[in-house]
């Protein structure tokens, strides 16, 4: 499954997750493109939204991380595109 960066981050490490060959958890890092203040962190699995996590702050600077879960990819067996995104709040 392919790990689609957009608005505003700038790419994630890794690209893809395999969810028969991870574990339970996959840590997902990545970089914004600019300073961002009181916005949302969003994951989208197609084009549900499965994940919003609040930022006060987010920079380039500094490295950040979303969890996926082995069990949240169980629910959506056909999954083409996961999506982390920022949005304003």
């Amino acid at each position: 499954i392919n790990i689609c960066p957009e608005g505003g981050v700038r790419y994630t490490v890794p690209s893809s997750v395999h969810p028969h060959r991870m574990q339970d958890k996959q840590i997902v890092r990545f970089r914004v493109g600019n300073v961002y203040k009181n916005c949302e962190l969003c994951v989208y699995f197609d084009d549900t939204c499965i994940m919003r996590l609040k930022k006060k702050v987010m920079s380039p600077g500094e490295m950040e991380q979303v969890v996926l879960k082995k069990s949240q990819l169980a629910e959506y067996p056909d999954i083409e595109n996961i999506t982390i995104k920022i949005e304003e709040a």
